[in-house]
């Protein structure tokens, strides 16, 4: 009997999501049936960050850390380490998917995506999570939506799949080498504070001009814009940046399926 190519690839592509799913709701439950706070740990590294930030630039100007941006500064602040997280789960949930499911993967085939569907779904959890502090600070300030909020969708993509590129290309690698795991959360937190999250340089100066290089400063910036001030400069770089990660992720693929069932031989 001949079977379709494409029947297939959407039966993998099944059975990966699927798999995907109960791996995320089995390590959830494992991961926080002990903690009395339970999921309100995911949150608590963005609340600390954020009240440190605060005191730190209570006593400066606004202009000072907000640039061009006319926003209060916890709710920029706020905004800022919600776009943020979204990248960084793009890039550290593969990696830490794949150490705690070691067991899993050594002893049981599944489809080597279900770790990348996992992310995703530990992903959307940190965000719905992060959302609630970003409305909450929306109602507090009285500061309704702008209405290119519509693009939001595609500035979450944009950094998730960003992130998601690296993460790929590491997960397999952080199987073999433990280098990976200790040196990723340095290098995550220098690039994070080489970012505007805490702070945004006035437009046109010397720091500005550098930062602006990087993809991920204007998928940083066009979050706060599209969600709260209506605007669309970055659209352009966005959709480009959209596209270059989406075909990444394509290439990258094959090298992460190949690299983890090389990687499965050293666990």
């Amino acid at each position: 009997m001949n079977i379709e190519p494409t029947n297939i690839f959407l039966s993998t592509s099944q059975s990966a999501v699927f798999t995907g799913w109960h791996i995320f709701v089995r390590d959830f439950k494992i991961r926080y049936r002990r903690a009395l706070l339970g999921t309100f740990w995911l949150l608590m590294p963005t609340i600390l960050m954020a009240i440190t930030a605060i005191l730190v630039v209570s006593r400066m100007s606004p202009s000072q850390v907000t640039g061009n941006f006319s926003i209060p500064y916890p709710l920029f602040l706020i905004c800022g380490l919600t776009a943020w997280r979204i990248f960084a789960d793009g890039v550290t949930g593969p990696v830490l998917m794949c150490r705690r499911t070691k067991v899993i993967l050594r002893k049981t085939p599944f489809p080597h995506n279900s770790i990348l569907v996992a992310s995703a779904c530990y992903a959307a959890l940190g965000l719905a999570l992060n959302a609630t502090l970003v409305i909450g600070l929306m109602v507090f300030y009285a500061w309704p939506p702008a209405w290119t909020t519509i693009f939001l969708p595609l500035v979450v993509a944009t950094l998730f799949l960003s992130g998601l590129v690296i993460g790929m290309f590491l997960a397999p690698i952080s199987i073999v080498y433990l280098d990976i795991r200790y040196g990723l959360p340095v290098a995550l937190t220098m690039l994070m504070f080489a970012s505007p999250v805490f702070y945004a340089p006035e437009a046109g100066s010397s720091l500005d001009q550098i930062m602006s290089w990087s993809p991920l400063y204007h998928s940083l910036n066009s979050f706060r814009e599209t969600l709260l001030l209506g605007k669309l400069d970055d659209l352009p770089i966005l959709f480009a940046t959209l596209a270059a990660a989406a075909l990444l992720i394509v290439l990258i693929n094959r090298f992460y399926v190949r690299a983890m069932k090389l990687a499965m031989t050293h666990i």
